[in-house]
């Protein structure tokens, strides 16, 4: 049976996050280390009673330290079962999905017979749900539902079939068995009606609405969703729909049919969204390292979203919103701490940030504790965290291994090219790069021939250019003119299909393009190399790139398209490669010398209020400020709103690229794809709504 009340009203609360482990941990996994040597060895018994006493007495640890203990010692007795159950709680409590799960697991599976069991089954659902493993959590809350006996127990697995139901996207059937718990005298009665109302005023759309309305006729929960119709229906300015709403709503709910003029909290027919005054407290918080090593990059991100404030001013001015700026800089703690008061203000709805790599983990755990969205351009920061620490973080850039992933789909898809190599700096993060192109190549039909890594820092090429199949012009005359030495009578055309056929296994092959005169001696022909691949991906800091291309025309790779990174955007790279970096496509978010009309007018502005010309960091802060404030101004005036709006993001264009959601908790940006014209850097392609969002 779950223990207490608190508990259960912790079961209505749960975040969403991903998958941690599945496995029932040891103490030396647990994520706080316990010294347990007074216990060992201890008679399963007496563990009992001294958990059972600590219980009592409130000595949480030293609960913890026996059940654990007996976990450790007697992990197969069947007393051992409210160990594992109560070592599940706490992990629950704690937000340990995974380890929580695990516990849950061991109870269900192995205590069959344990009076613990069905609430066992309730609390892995439940975590399961945490871990967005739906249909599993369907199935385990199922059979709690199944073999529970007590109206508690019925009541509290169907909260949470209705809530994972609710997070797997299944609005109708996540309020049904919502409405079903209402019925049974449970804990979570009051929570379940929160739940409805909180789904169907925010979350479902108009053909849920509709069919639930339908469902429920002239019982609960079919005023709630009428009255969301009507609001629905005023806020597109549909007239008819909005009469036919409020016409039902007077005949079977007479005393709610003044609701369907539009409650203060939805705008008027003809609006667009709620008209906020003076008494709408509303905030947005920006946290970045204003101090310290970092300083410079965090106040071209201030001047980014100081920009988006002012362009928003019309807005900002009417409904008195206020923005509260928190320094990240100093030391790690800085940025948790930031971010930790910037969540215990209610008015906070939203925060952008830029975060030192060594502060994120703490500062995203901060906003998952108090569901705080938090939107950050920085492209490769949280790469290495799990996707449970990411819940309420929106990333608006693109990581490395996602730029090579984006660019190999434009050559494959875009450009038909279909044979590649890649040349790559060694280490994990290049790796990561080479992976993500060579996935992305083979997933369109093509073919990576080779790749090559180099060191960091190495200015040296050759060994990894004749890796790929590059000659020098000594070696390439050598080949040449020693195939014509024994083959003297065949004229030109021949001599090349004989080179050819020679060298067709090979990633190149030499030809002869001119001839000045006849015999050919050592000097009087000219020669190309043709390779086996037509596009070549070359990974890196700008500065190693920029002596990598003139090299490749050393070697002569010269007849093959090249694809790089956002790195190639660097105001120094054209000077570096020179003439060599000519006609390279890559992707990236912004150039001042774009020439779209929202560019334009974004770097003008900057221009005109603050001097110099803007970068790709006050360009991206910008752009996640002005989509903030943009979701604001729609009505989503709430954290869970804004979060909502995040979720479902159909498509935002900015100055630095599009972004859209095609997945809950997931942003995915769309750049833009460069190239380099007469030595100077030029939108070839500007980003665009998906495919799918396009009429």
């Amino acid at each position: 049976m779950i223990s207490n009340n608190r508990f259960i009203q912790t079961f209505a609360g749960i975040l969403v996050v991903l998958p941690l482990i599945l496995t029932v941990p040891r103490a030396s996994a647990e994520p706080v280390a316990r010294t347990r040597q007074q216990l060992s060895r201890m008679p399963l018994a007496d563990l009992l009673k001294k958990a059972d006493e600590a219980k009592k007495s409130a000595d949480k640890s030293a609960e913890l330290d026996a059940w654990q203990a007996i976990v450790d010692q007697y992990p197969k007795d069947p007393r051992s079962d409210a160990a594992y159950y109560n070592l599940a709680n706490h992990h629950f409590e704690n937000r340990n999905y995974g380890y929580a799960n695990a516990y849950y697991s061991a109870v269900a599976d192995q205590f069959t017979g344990s009076s613990y069991r069905v609430d066992a089954l309730t609390g892995l659902g439940a975590s399961l749900t945490s871990l967005r493993r739906y249909d599993e959590a369907d199935s385990a809350l199922q059979s709690a539902l199944v073999k529970a006996s007590a109206a508690h127990q019925k009541g509290t697995a169907l909260y949470h079939i209705g809530n994972n139901h609710h997070q797997a996207g299944h609005i109708q059937k996540g309020v049904e068995a919502l409405v079903e718990c209402g019925k049974f005298d449970s804990p979570l009665r009051d929570a379940a009606n929160n739940k409805i109302k909180e789904i169907l005023h925010v979350t479902a759309n108009e053909a849920d609405l509709l069919a639930l309305a339908d469902k429920y006729g002239t019982a609960y929960p079919a005023q709630l969703a009428l009255i969301e119709l009507a609001r629905h229906y005023g806020q597109k300015n549909d007239i008819l729909n909005l009469e036919k709403i409020k016409a039902r709503l007077e005949h079977d709910f007479p005393s709610l049919s003044a609701q369907a003029n539009i409650s203060p909290a939805a705008p008027p027919p003809a609006a667009t969204a709620a008209p906020l005054t003076a008494a709408d407290h509303l905030a947005v918080g920006a946290v970045l390292p204003l101090s310290g090593d970092s300083a410079d990059i965090g106040t071209r991100a201030l001047k980014g979203i100081q920009l988006a404030i002012s362009m928003k001013s019309s807005f900002v001015e009417r409904v008195h919103l206020k923005l509260v700026i928190k320094d990240a800089g100093g030391n790690p703690q800085a940025a948790a701490t930031a971010v930790r008061e910037l969540s215990g203000d209610n008015a906070i709805t939203g925060v952008v940030g830029l975060f030192p790599p060594a502060a994120l983990e703490t500062a995203l755990a901060e906003a998952r504790r108090f569901n705080l969205p938090v939107i950050s351009t920085s492209n490769d920061d949280a790469t290495d965290l799990p996707p449970d620490q990411k819940r309420f973080f929106y990333q608006m850039g693109l990581s490395p291994p996602e730029q090579a992933r984006f660019i190999a789909t434009h050559a494959t898809r875009t450009l038909n090219l279909k044979n590649f190599a890649i040349f790559y700096p060694s280490g994990r993060k290049g790796e990561e790069m080479r992976q993500a192109f060579a996935a992305a190549v083979e997933g369109n039909g093509g073919a990576v021939l080779e790749s090559r890594p180099y060191e960091r820092n190495q200015t040296d090429f050759r060994a990894q250019l004749e890796g790929i199949g590059g000659l020098d012009d000594n070696a390439l005359r050598k080949l040449i003119f020693s195939y014509v030495q024994e083959n003297p009578d065949k004229p030109l055309d021949q001599l090349n299909d004989g080179l050819r056929i020679m060298y067709q296994n090979a990633l190149s092959y030499p030809i002869i393009t001119k001839v000045k005169s006849q015999p050919i001696t050592r000097t009087n022909f000219a020669f190309a190399l043709k390779t086996a691949y037509e596009a070549v991906f070359i990974a890196g800091n700008y500065e190693q790139v920029g002596l990598i291309l003139p090299a490749l025309s050393f070697y002569n790779i010269t007849q093959v398209q090249v694809l790089g990174t956002d790195s190639y955007l660097h105001s120094d790279f054209i000077s570096i490669a020179g003439k060599y970096a000519e006609d390279a496509i890559f992707p990236g978010e912004f150039a001042p010398s774009i020439k779209r009309n929202d560019v334009k007018n974004f770097v003008e502005t900057y221009e005109s209020a603050l001097g110099g010309t803007p970068d790709a960091v006050t360009a991206r802060y910008y752009d996640a400020m002005i989509l903030l404030l943009s979701l604001i101004e729609s009505g989503n005036d709430s954290r869970n709103k804004v979060t909502a709006a995040l979720d479902a993001l159909p498509y935002y264009g900015g100055v630095s690229g599009g972004v859209y959601a095609p997945s809950e908790g997931i942003l995915e940006i769309i750049p833009s794809i460069f190239t380099i014209k007469n030595g100077a850097v030029t939108e070839l392609l500007p980003p665009a709504p998906p495919v799918k969002q396009q009429p």
